[in-house]
């Protein structure tokens, strides 16, 4: 069992940067207060907007930047 009673969610500043037919590159910027607290994001795609999202990793990233590879189908 996962205890979600310390997750909240935030807005973040994302940049997308679409390849169509290959990729999709996020990178994002976590807010100064939490500097030394060592956040881990979890990244989700929809085909349509607001609903029937997906979550794309595996486990949480630490890395403020996340490569989308499964675009490919459904940008065509």
């Amino acid at each position: 069992t996962i205890d979600t009673s310390s997750v909240a969610e935030i807005d973040l500043l994302v940049n997308v940067f679409p390849d169509w037919y290959r990729e999709v590159s996020l990178e994002w910027t976590p807010p100064p207060s939490w500097e030394g607290k060592e956040p881990r994001f979890n990244i989700y795609r929809s085909e349509i907007e607001n609903g029937g999202f997906v979550k794309l990793n595996p486990v949480p990233v630490q890395e403020t930047f996340f490569t989308d590879l499964s675009t490919t189908e459904s940008s065509k």
